[in-house]
């Protein structure tokens, strides 16, 4: 979800469902409703939710209170507009969600890998189209049914292969759409000695209503 159409929204009823308590709060304060959007900010305690908290005190007029969230935030306070500073919060928290959704994507991935569900990649943590850069060579797979990997066969340098444990997922750049990660995998044998470890990119969409892997550039064959 972008900011517009977190923005779009507001004119719902009520928040949609699976929006952080900070994301309540500012879509509560955009409603209108000052004392529904303090009430979210109350249970959020996180660095993020703190901010958001000293913007709705600082919106209220109550500078000592608001000092006291921005310091718990870690921030100094805010001297743009109440405008401006509600989108950049907004922008803020939306990509934090994104991020959060697109880890959660890696993570299903990896035990489906793991199990070797090719149905739940195909149908969950893959998008498609779908490409990989591997080999010197890009593969595209067009559809769900072109999904195939090597890897399962245990044969050349998957030989001996029993699953594959991320060493790190570190954001390169993310946004309310799509996030670029860095990491690096490795491929274990079922008594846990390491068969190599390969760095790659990941690049995960939101598309059709979820988070899934839609690009993969790698050293791994």
């Amino acid at each position: 979800m972008d900011l517009a159409q977190f923005r779009a929204t507001v004119a719902q009823a009520a928040p949609p469902e699976g929006l952080s308590l900070a994301l309540q709060t500012l879509w509560w304060d955009a409603k209108g409703d000052w004392n529904h959007a303090h009430a979210c900010a109350q249970k959020d305690e996180g660095e993020t939710g703190s901010a958001v908290h000293a913007y709705l005190h600082r919106k209220e007029g109550d500078m000592r209170n608001a000092g006291g969230w921005y310091s718990r935030a870690g921030r100094e306070p805010a001297t743009v507009s109440l405008e401006e500073e509600w989108q950049s919060l907004a922008e803020e928290v939306l990509t934090a969600q994104a991020v959060d959704g697109a880890r959660a994507a890696m993570d299903g991935f990896m035990v489906a890998f793991n199990a070797k569900d090719a149905e739940a990649i195909r149908s969950r943590w893959f998008h498609f189209p779908h490409a990989r850069f591997h080999s010197g060579q890009i593969t595209v797979m067009q559809t769900p049914t072109e999904y195939h990997n090597t890897v399962w066969a245990n044969q050349g340098p998957s030989a001996e292969w029993s699953q594959s444990i991320w060493d790190y997922v570190e954001v390169i750049d993310a946004g309310p759409d799509k996030v670029h990660f860095r990491v690096q995998f490795t491929r274990v044998r079922a008594d846990g000695s390491a068969i190599g470890s390969y760095r790659s990119l990941y690049i995960v969409t939101y598309k059709e209503g979820r988070w899934a892997i839609q690009g993969r550039s790698s050293w791994a064959e």
